[in-house]
């Protein structure tokens, strides 16, 4: 990552994920690119969780697309990595992202934190017939939607690749 890039983290929490946000927060203060600053979006009416460390809280309109649909002038960073209250990073996933986003030249990049394509047969089987998700051999994108609304993915995806949708719990 260029010396100049900096980031800020976004988290949404409704402060009843106790020791998952604790982690959380544990594993971005050990990132091996420390973030400029951590801001947790938490719902009105929800009571402040505890401090884990020097995190900034900002009260929010209850609801997932209200937590993050935001104008978040109080973060001057030059990214965002916006994730959810109960997920947990190795201490290189930040970099890993930001130099791939910055390799692949990316306005936005997510991990694939459900990789379908390593699911066993079964389990894709029971994917395509309950929840009308099928595996693709498209090279263009990880995710696609279809017409449907449903979602296809990829069945041997690279490492870094264009995508039509990406699973929230980060990006």
């Amino acid at each position: 990552m260029r010396k100049y890039d900096s980031y800020s983290i976004s988290i949404r929490t409704l402060g009843k994920s106790g020791e998952l946000f604790n982690g959380l927060i544990t594993s971005l203060k050990a990132q091996s690119i420390p973030p400029a600053q951590i801001f947790v979006y938490i719902a009105e009416g929800y009571a402040m969780p505890p401090r884990v460390s020097d995190e900034i809280y900002i009260q929010v309109p209850k609801g997932m697309v209200s937590q993050r649909a935001l104008p978040y002038n109080e973060i001057t960073s030059s990214h965002i990595l916006f994730c959810d209250d109960d997920v947990y990073f190795a201490s290189n996933s930040v970099e890993k992202l930001l130099n791939a986003l910055q390799a692949s030249n990316a306005d936005c990049i997510a991990p694939n934190v459900f990789p379908n394509h390593e699911w066993p047969l079964k389990s894709k089987a029971i994917a395509a017939v309950m929840y009308g998700t099928f595996p693709s051999w498209c090279s263009r994108y990880a995710f696609r939607i279809r017409i449907s609304s449903y979602y296809s993915y990829r069945m041997h995806p690279a490492p870094v690749m264009k995508t039509q949708s990406f699973a929230g719990p980060c990006f």
